[in-house]
């Protein structure tokens, strides 16, 4: 027959039964890494920063006009021509604000706009080009009969008579006479098969024939203009002013 022995107990030093120490079960204590810590930490504030950066950025978003699609010079704006989109402020660019949307709708455009480009004041004008009263007519011009720089639509210019390099003729107005003291830059556009360019004047209708007979052969010049008003050019023809300089 099988015994089963029972344990025995452990007395203490004055005889008495003690008790037999107990064994805890449990994972193994985690050793602390002050590096991956410190890392931790690091992570956080970076992804802070970068957080409060995208939170300034989109808060410095306002909604603007785009050009929704291609818009000819001179042609009404529709609502369809036009987008709404979020861009950071610029004091340097006169930019339309999307909630003036529909005060832009019928007004027109003083020079091609391209799909994609943000609307600015200046590309539009309340009135239809050419306006009551005016026209538009072109000139073209040989280098020395305008500046080098590029004409922009909407520069102020005077129409001078002026003859090109070699070009003798007893026929028109004598070089330096002012046949129009004001007029505005349509558009422009240098000739591909030559050095001449090619713009687009817009005139009271009044001039338009003397511009158009003596621009097309060539005979006038483009003297610009200051863009805030005020000048302008002598004429250079008038004895007396001549004279007075």
């Amino acid at each position: 027959m099988a015994t089963v022995s029972r344990p025995r107990s452990r007395r203490s030093a004055n005889g008495q039964p003690g008790t037999s120490p107990q064994l805890r079960l449990g994972p193994p204590g985690r050793r602390r890494q002050p590096a991956l810590i410190v890392l931790g930490v690091a992570l956080m504030l970076v992804a802070a920063a970068v957080a409060g950066a995208l939170y300034l950025r989109v808060g410095n978003r306002v909604p603007v006009l785009m050009v929704n699609r291609p818009i000819e010079a001179g042609a009404a704006v529709t609502d369809a021509d036009l987008a709404e989109v979020r861009v950071a402020t610029d004091t340097r660019v006169e930019t339309i604000p999307a909630s003036e949307r529909a005060a832009v709708v019928g007004q027109f455009a003083v020079a091609p706009l391209p799909e994609g480009s943000l609307l600015t004041r200046g590309q539009l004008t309340p009135q239809a080009v050419p306006g009551q009263g005016q026209a538009k007519v072109g000139v073209v011009l040989q280098p020395g009969q305008l500046p080098a720089e590029d004409l922009a639509p909407g520069d102020r210019v005077a129409v001078v008579a002026a003859r090109a390099a070699g070009q003798e003729t007893a026929d028109g107005p004598p070089p330096g006479k002012v046949l129009v003291s004001e007029a505005r830059v349509y558009g422009s556009r240098r000739s591909e098969a030559s050095e001449a360019v090619v713009v687009t004047l817009v005139v009271r209708q009044a001039d338009a024939a003397a511009v158009v007979r003596y621009g097309a052969a060539g005979q006038v010049g483009l003297a610009v203009l200051p863009a805030a008003g005020g000048g302008t050019v002598a004429d250079a023809s008038d004895p007396a002013a001549a004279g007075a300089r």
